[in-house]
């Protein structure tokens, strides 16, 4: 519907402004919005050039989808690295898994096993990927089963296949 007496909060909108509504969220049913601002970077102190911007907001794109919102689903593997001096073979791995078609990720912040640990018990993770000294000189990794626990050896260049076994 086009409403040509819409007013956005904004002062600094030129010609065209627009809003996107969800109207079954009532007073709030604003999801989007935004319009031209020609002259607002020369008002800023840039150079005087056009200029259109947008903004969405996550929470009522949310309410929006209500119902219909589907929450992503658990990871299927998730990727313990108990040495830094192992990420580049982690991150290699992850690769590997990702074009396996198998849903994984690895910690980036480079923390604790314990904490990696306690990260892929949040994200609802299948199978977790040991990788530690012994499993980057043996060439091997140790696969753990978050369900019961149970954990095995699994020969490195047979890892992606173990996953999907296990998944």
């Amino acid at each position: 519907i086009q409403d040509d007496r819409l007013v956005r909060g904004l002062d600094y909108y030129t010609n065209t402004a627009f809003e996107v509504h969800v109207p079954r969220l009532g007073a709030n049913s604003a999801v989007g919005g935004g319009g031209r601002y020609n002259g607002l970077v020369k008002e800023c102190g840039g150079p005087d050039i056009p200029g259109v911007g947008f903004a969405l907001g996550l929470e009522r794109i949310l309410l929006a989808l209500g119902e219909e919102a589907e929450l992503p689903s658990p990871l299927d593997a998730f990727i313990v690295c108990f040495d830094p001096a192992y990420q580049p073979q982690a991150a290699e791995l992850l690769n590997g898994l990702r074009q396996a078609g198998i849903r994984a990720e690895r910690d980036y912040q480079v923390r604790s096993g314990k904490a990696q640990m306690k990260q892929a018990g949040k994200l609802g993770v299948r199978q977790v990927i040991l990788l530690g000294a012994d499993e980057a000189e043996q060439g091997f990794y140790t696969l753990r089963d978050m369900a019961d626990g149970v954990q095995r050896r699994v020969e490195a260049k047979e890892i992606i296949a173990a996953v999907k076994a296990a998944i």
